[in-house]
């Protein structure tokens, strides 16, 4: 008999010394890729966002393609007078002569201009749009990370209770052998065993594909091992600093991006009506005549595109431009709004969530600790009345199951959290 209480008393300073793990607390795990180290990986391996870089470059290079001049005109060609088989008056006689014909046309360099500022405002437009895409993998690591995160807290967590458990069945047999328990508790006791086992599984598969998650968004083979920092939390529990409306304009970039389109238009518009202005071109033409002599022709030419039935393409568009504007103003206004009333609700939500998570903290848990302690230790030591074994089962498994709710609200607020950091786009 002595030596039974001697081994129930040394299973129970091992549960309580070594296994009393609260769900919030921290373990010692290996050091691995925090969530800004990912974050940075992505940024510079990321494919998706290189194409935009090329796509700045290809504005600029169009920009100095504005600058072109028209290409020259150059003709061959026989001049003869007149007609042959036709007579030709008394005081004129048969002409032939060939002739060439150089012929060039002055760029509208007011069109130059406006036409290389369109081409340059498109470069922060593609500067957004490289924006837009990296606030979305940002939002889609953070995701994947944090259910990576709260993949591996759970497996340490069901680990961590079936070791709890195993023990706890080890102390029922004993108890068993002397007639101090009943069977059903050990049956019991089993198949919670085996049902967090099944658990166990799930979560792994989860945290794997998590995993493949990570490693496509930073360009490596989905396989690869990959091991993240879970010896802190992946995102703080204090609230991010809000904006007003006007320093929202300038952090989000989709709404840079509508701003960039409006300064885009105006300048597109600008450059449409430069094209109205008259263009002034050249053209020479030298002769040799059949009797040895030369003449030429010097002609000055300019297009007249201002007249109303020539013009009429040109103001259209332009009154289309104006409205294409109106729209853009409105939709920015109108996604403006929108955001600033889903951060509001956000922001209440987190409010919510860190309530309940340190209510948890500090009562819930340790309650349920507490509770399920004392129904161990008066199972170490017999202390008393029989069924003692069914209900530290119940107790282990409500505080197990309070874990579980822990984490689960941990990772609700975490997944709000993302949710607000991705309309503030920070």
């Amino acid at each position: 008999m002595k030596s039974v209480n001697i081994s129930a008393h040394s299973l129970f300073l091992f549960l309580a010394g070594c296994l009393l793990v609260m769900a919030s607390a921290s373990g010692l795990y290996a050091q691995g890729l925090s969530l800004q180290q990912v974050i940075d990986s992505i940024d510079r391996r990321n494919v998706g966002l290189q194409q935009y870089m090329h796509r700045q470059e290809a504005a600029r290079q169009r920009a100095l393609a504005a600058y072109g001049w028209p290409a020259p005109a150059v003709g061959l060609g026989l001049n003869e007078f007149p007609y042959p088989g036709m007579h030709t008056t008394e005081n004129l006689s048969a002409r032939k002569m060939s002739m060439l014909r150089v012929q060039q046309m002055l760029p509208l360099f007011g069109y130059q201009r406006a036409e290389a500022a369109y081409q340059r405002s498109l470069v922060p437009q593609y500067a957004d749009q490289q924006g837009i895409l990296r606030n979305t993998l940002h939002t889609r690591a953070r995701m994947a990370y944090v259910e990576l995160w709260i993949g591996e807290q759970k497996i340490n967590t069901i680990q961590e209770q079936i070791r709890q458990l195993t023990l706890l069945i080890q102390v029922l047999e004993k108890q068993l052998s002397y007639n101090r328990t009943q069977p059903q508790y050990i049956y019991q006791a089993r198949a919670a065993l085996a049902d967090w086992q099944n658990q166990l599984a799930v979560w792994r598969g989860q945290v794997a594909a998590s995993a493949a998650v990570l490693n496509s968004l930073m360009n490596k083979p989905v396989d690869a091992s990959l091991q993240i920092d879970t010896s802190r939390l992946p995102l703080s529990l204090t609230m991010p600093a809000l904006l007003d409306s006007v320093a929202l304009v300038q952090q989000r970039s989709d709404l840079r991006w509508l701003s960039h389109q409006m300064n885009s238009l105006a300048y597109q518009r600008k450059a449409l009506l430069a094209q109205l202005r008259p263009q002034v071109g050249l053209s020479w033409d030298h002769m040799r005549m059949t009797n040895g002599m030369y003449m030429y022709n010097l002609m000055l030419m300019v297009t007249l595109p201002s007249l109303p039935w020539a013009a009429r393409a040109q103001r259209q568009q332009a009154l289309s431009i104006d409205e294409e504007r109106k729209a853009l103003e409105d939709q920015q206004q109108e996604q403006l709004f929108e955001t600033l009333g889903q951060i509001a609700q956000l922001q209440a939500q987190l409010q919510a969530w860190q309530q309940q998570l340190q209510a948890y903290q500090s009562d819930i848990l340790p309650a349920y600790a507490h509770t399920y302690t004392a129904y161990l230790q008066a199972l170490a030591e017999q202390i008393g009345p029989g069924p003692t074994g069914v209900e530290t089962l119940q107790a282990w498994n409500a505080w197990t199951m309070k874990k579980i709710d822990y984490l689960d609200l941990l990772h609700q607020y975490f997944l709000t959290r993302i949710d607000l950091l991705n309309q503030l786009e920070q």
